[in-house]
């Protein structure tokens, strides 16, 4: 991405500051206003692995990586605004910076998702089409979750699609999609197991990017990448974290004109579930983040993740 597109530009910086500051309770450590933990913010990664250090200087050795589509939660910002203290705030913190808390650039994360509403659609397997059409983007038919899709022993429409999205999901940063139901799941209706074959079967999935601004957008320059959490060996509890690698799928620059619109990215499946280093992948996130220039010339950057996960207990 473009740099100086993101959290510590202007309004964004200014605003969170300024909540620290009117919670705060003087200055702290290494010059710092201090914020109690019940006003902390949660904040993404928006860089491949940022850089987070000890103290707040560009001098101080860094002690981790935050690696792309990481939540942390702040805690205070140093008196210059040039470092954010901050730490894990994902539900299993095992990546860096684990528990510990590190400083951070703020031009490496980013504060809010942005005003422009982004939607993320991983679809997984289409019903019959004419040939070069999309059923999500052209015909959608029927919607039906992985889920939905393996219980219903009824024919099936002319024109459908399966999503691995959950729908109920309503996290800010953007929710999960399941590759398949767990293995424990207690319903198995007939024809469950030719269902479940074909979705396996697939060897490339559709993400549909939905954008729509509260004003017209002129243009986009975006990106979509995918983190992969590689472990010793998959499992449900018991794991050995060995790193976090990002990978681009694409980044261009395209023309909107409008409010918005839909596109479909293609992603591979062993782009989610494959690694060429010693470990094995646990799970995967995409991530987008991209720069929006509106038609009356303002600009914000905004971004939204997608956790996709696939059964690893019996």
């Amino acid at each position: 991405m473009r740099p100086g597109r993101c959290y510590g530009r202007g309004a964004n910086l200014t605003r969170f500051v300024a909540g620290l500051a009117l919670i705060g309770i003087g200055a702290g450590f290494g010059g710092c206003l201090a914020a109690t933990a019940a006003y902390a913010s949660t904040v993404m990664v928006i860089e491949d692995f940022a850089s987070m250090r000890m103290v707040p200087s560009a001098r101080s050795p860094r002690k981790a990586e935050a690696p792309l589509g990481l939540l942390l939660r702040t805690r205070r910002v140093n008196t210059k605004g040039d470092f954010i203290e901050a730490t894990n705030a994902e539900e299993k913190p095992f990546e860096d910076p684990a528990w510990l808390h590190y400083w951070i650039r703020p031009n490496s994360i980013l504060a809010e998702p942005g005003q422009t509403k982004i939607s993320l659609d991983l679809v997984v397997h289409q019903g019959t089409v004419a040939p070069g059409e999309s059923a999500r983007a052209n015909a959608p038919g029927r919607r039906y979750s992985v889920a939905e899709f393996i219980a219903d022993s009824t024919a099936l429409p002319g024109s459908y699609y399966v999503t691995a999205t959950d729908e109920n999901d309503k996290s800010p940063w953007g929710g999960a999609a399941r590759l398949l139901p767990s293995k424990a799941a207690s319903y198995d209706p007939p024809g469950s197991a030719e269902r479940k074959a074909t979705l396996r079967a697939e060897r490339t999935y559709q993400l549909s990017i939905g954008l729509l601004g509260a004003k017209p957008i002129r243009s986009v320059h975006e990106r979509l990448a995918v983190a992969r959490v590689l472990v010793k060996e998959p499992a449900c509890d018991d794991f050995e974290y060995i790193e976090t690698e990002v990978m681009t799928l694409v980044e261009r620059t395209r023309k909107i004109g409008g409010l918005g619109n839909t596109v479909l990215v293609a992603v591979r499946v062993e782009a989610l579930t494959a690694t060429a280093s010693a470990g094995r992948v646990l799970w995967s996130r995409l991530v987008y983040v991209a720069d929006v220039t509106f038609e009356d010339g303002s600009m914000e950057t905004i971004a939204r993740r997608l956790f996709v996960r696939w059964p690893l207990c019996t």
